[in-house]
């Protein structure tokens, strides 16, 4: 009996635990609805003027100039479907259509080599070019390496991120491989990567 007294007071515990877990992610997903709604009213007028630049006869007669509006296009919009997920944050939802990874990871390493953040480093992929059609969220997947090699960048005051793509499983399962030169993550911190809001970087600044 007493071992059954304290199992009861435990799942209670347990129980209120997660009640007050679950009020606080009801909570961040009402801000982030908020936040969300908010940022795709900046982005809406912010496109509108990218693709007003894309239809200007004198911007698009410099090849230069268009493809960097095509990439900011695309960003954009990529930030769109970004602010349109807080709106909907608690519900998962994935868009899945066939593209090609390949693709999106050169697109991507040619869009982040601009930025001040990545003047450091040096990108190297081997992409295998045999490789099927992905079937996935491209804008999930987008994030994700976007968010490894942000993270690569910002444990490196220098070095190399090397993206690779391969199958296995007979061609069943496409790999994408990111790994990059920096000093890794010690144990400590390792066992807890995966918790929300985790970080080994500190705290944020704003730098000029």
């Amino acid at each position: 009996m007493a071992a059954l007294g304290v199992r009861d007071v435990a799942e209670s515990k347990a129980l209120e635990t997660r009640l007050i877990q679950t009020e606080k992610l009801a909570m961040t997903g009402q801000m982030a609805a908020e936040i969300g709604h908010e940022l795709r009213n900046y982005l809406t007028v912010l496109i509108g003027h990218v693709h007003l630049f894309g239809v200007n006869p004198d911007v698009t007669a410099n090849e230069r100039a268009t493809r960097s509006i095509g990439i900011m296009g695309e960003q954009l919009e990529r930030i769109e479907k970004f602010a349109t997920g807080l709106m909907e944050m608690g519900v998962l939802k994935l868009a899945k259509e066939p593209f090609d990874i390949n693709l999106l990871i050169e697109k991507l390493t040619d869009f982040v080599r601009g930025q001040k953040r990545f003047r450091r480093v040096e990108f190297e992929a081997t992409l295998d070019p045999k490789l099927p059609t992905m079937e996935a969220d491209q804008g999930q997947i987008h994030q994700v390496l976007m968010n490894l090699y942000a993270n690569a960048a910002d444990a490196m005051d220098a070095g190399i991120i090397k993206t690779r793509t391969f199958t296995e499983r007979e061609g069943a399962q496409i790999v994408v491989e990111v790994e990059d030169t920096g000093p890794g993550i010690p144990e400590e911190p390792l066992e807890n990567i995966f918790e929300s809001g985790n970080t080994t970087k500190g705290r944020p600044s704003v730098s000029p």
